[in-house]
């Protein structure tokens, strides 16, 4: 289906059986197709420094067509994006954290960064409930966009995510610290199924991002232990 970094869709190997997962830029808008094609790029360029690891999509190929729309190959996995599922049991967030900063700590160890650390970006395997993390393609262009003075939609289109240093337009970001502000977006969101900086507009997201003021509220009232909580 349709997103932030392209259209994915399922390939089957018709000699073998094994199954693909195929992302396409998005052909539908100019605009989108000029970001979605840097974004795979990218995330090609990604995918092939990123160690093999069980949190981390593994890289298969990458085909131009003749009308040279690219397209990149991985390995397909069944599976549910976190922000589709409600979790009540702490354990199994827990879990999922660790995973999730296990895979970013690994991608961190090879020299990549991912920058927009969302629910919608991390799949949850269903053969095994183990969480797996995707869309590597929008680092660069995420701090791009915040160099440049973050007066628009950020490219990734969850502005409710961003961390304070993208949001402020900071000349300099970490991009390993916005990796580590969005592991506690994540924890955020599983615990209160609501993201940090939700607002009714793109633009009183930013700003709420900017100051780092996230809805307390949320948290506070979340029927789970303290320990997590004050992660």
């Amino acid at each position: 289906g349709p997103g932030g970094c392209g259209e994915v869709f399922l390939a089957i190997d018709e000699r073998s059986g094994v199954k693909h997962s195929v992302k396409l830029p998005r052909l539908d808008d100019p605009e989108l197709n000029t970001i979605t094609t840097a974004a795979l790029e990218q995330e090609r360029a990604a995918l092939l420094a990123l160690p093999r690891h069980g949190g981390l999509l593994a890289y298969r190929d990458w085909e131009i067509n003749s009308e040279q729309v690219p397209a990149l190959v991985t390995e397909f996995e069944k599976a549910t994006p976190l922000d589709r599922l409600r979790e009540s049991n702490p354990r199994r967030i827990a879990a999922w954290m660790l995973q999730v900063s296990e895979a970013i700590g690994r991608a961190h160890d090879a020299g990549v960064q991912h920058c927009d650390l969302k629910p919608a970006n991390v799949l949850v395997r269903d053969s095994d409930n183990r969480a797996v993390v995707i869309d590597f393609g929008l680092a660069q262009q995420m701090l791009r966009w915040s160099r440049s003075g973050p007066n628009t939609a950020p490219p990734n289109g969850s502005p409710a995510y961003l961390a304070p240093e993208l949001a402020r337009g900071d000349l300099d970001p970490d991009a390993t610290l916005v990796d580590v502000f969005g592991l506690g977006a994540l924890l955020y969101f599983l615990l209160t199924c609501r993201a940090p900086f939700a607002a009714e507009t793109e633009s009183q997201a930013i700003a709420l991002a900017a100051a780092g003021k996230f809805h307390a509220g949320p948290l506070q009232k979340a029927q789970h232990p303290e320990s997590l909580k004050r992660l």
